[in-house]
């Protein structure tokens, strides 16, 4: 699962209502949904201009074309993975300032990183025995 601080600005917005989405619905949601869900439901004390580059963004995501399943994961992965590291650089960084050095942060970091590969790799195996 991603961290929301992968995402910044309209784009935060968006990953915001899609979680919200999901956590309510459990279900799959549909680009089209996404507007009334962000203002009506989510944000309805939004802006008439923050509707509107609200709907500018979901205009803008039904023109692009929906990767495959593979590279979206892959995707997913390189995002995880870039989050991953630039929140060790943060604490890193604040050590390296004068913060007092505690390395389990980092260490933990890293163990839930790998532990949430290790539970998707276990979930594929999953889906391909299922297949059999």
């Amino acid at each position: 699962m991603l961290s929301p601080t992968v995402f910044s600005g309209d784009i935060s917005s968006l990953y915001d209502t899609i979680q919200k989405a999901h956590d309510k619905y459990e279900e799959d949601i549909k680009v089209d949904e996404l507007y009334s869900l962000h203002t009506a439901i989510f944000n309805p004390a939004l802006t008439r201009a923050a509707k509107e580059k609200f709907s500018e963004l979901v205009e803008d995501i039904k023109e692009v074309q929906e990767p495959s399943k593979e590279i979206a994961k892959d995707i997913m992965r390189i995002l995880s993975d870039r989050d991953l590291a630039q929140r060790i650089a943060v604490e890193s960084t604040e050590i390296f300032n004068g913060k007092d050095a505690n390395f389990n942060e980092i260490v933990s970091m890293i163990e839930k990183h790998k532990q949430s590969i290790d539970e998707e790799k276990l979930l594929q195996l999953q889906v391909m025995l299922m297949r059999y």
